[in-house]
């Protein structure tokens, strides 16, 4: 889970993290799930709502996988 464009940068250096964050996305042996920064969460409420929205997507996915 890159937090972050920098950390997804690593993994995926030709996403942007506006159209990655939030999704489940499979590459060869690895799920990567980019969110925001956990600081883009102080630029106002629409910022901290789409964060608290790719958690509340990350605890489905690992609910999913049967990792939690």
């Amino acid at each position: 889970m890159p937090l972050g464009r920098f950390g997804m940068a690593h993994f995926l250096p030709d996403a942007t993290i506006t159209q990655a964050h939030g999704k489940l996305i499979r590459q060869k042996d690895r799920l990567i799930f980019p969110v925001y920064h956990p600081s883009y969460g102080l630029r106002g409420t629409r910022a901290l709502l789409a964060l608290r929205d790719d958690f509340l997507k990350l605890k489905d996915v690992l609910l999913d996988k049967g990792i939690l």
